[in-house]
């Protein structure tokens, strides 16, 4: 560190000091220590890229084993916010879209039924419910709700079944069958079309 001398303030600019108080000086560096090389710009800049990131998708499973971690990791940037709990912790300004997942059993979609009902409540918009199907043909009470769900959700999108899917850790993004890169095409389309139009 460069020594530092004690300086009396020139008369001129000496502040007013009240009785026993010395008075204020200045100081003044010693020699220069050499100076550091100068960061370039680009390792000083800390602000945020020209493009902002696209709004995620966060994806709350109607019940658990909807598949909501699979559909997460496919529709990336999605976030696998988990088994529907309290839909008050999403009612918050965000760019996050949300989606609900569910299955198309009778049970499913009742749980499906109740979720929507609760977002609704708590004033979240649900812009895409994901219909994972599980290779038999949904019942008639199940067609018959996903119906009346379609009308407060921005669009409906059916996730078809993929029996190899049984037998892996995880999907391989780079190999999928085409009937859900139909879907998942559907699922983007539906983010892109927030006002849902069909």
């Amino acid at each position: 560190m460069p020594a530092v001398h004690a300086v009396p303030l020139p008369p001129s600019s000496r502040a007013v000091t009240s009785p026993g108080v010395p008075p204020l000086v200045a100081l003044a560096p010693g020699p220069a220590a050499p100076r550091a090389a100068a960061t370039p710009a680009a390792a000083r800049s800390w602000r945020a890229p020209a493009t902002p990131l696209p709004p995620r998708l966060l994806l709350v499973g109607a019940h658990g084993g909807a598949g909501v971690s699979t559909l997460a990791r496919l529709l990336s940037p999605a976030l696998d916010a988990g088994v529907a709990q309290d839909w008050r912790l999403l009612h918050k300004p965000t760019s996050d879209s949300v989606g609900l997942v569910t299955g198309w059993t009778v049970a499913a979609t009742g749980h499906a039924t109740r979720e929507v009902g609760a977002a609704a409540r708590a004033g979240v918009a649900i812009q895409l419910l994901l219909v994972v199907a599980d290779g038999w043909p949904a019942p008639k009470p199940a067609r018959a709700r996903l119906r009346l769900l379609a009308a407060h959700v921005g669009r409906v999108v059916h996730v078809p079944y993929v029996p190899s899917w049984r037998y892996l850790e995880r999907p391989d993004p780079a190999d999928l069958p085409r009937a859900i890169v139909r879907a998942l095409a559907a699922a983007r389309a539906a983010l892109d079309d927030p006002a849902g139009n069909r």
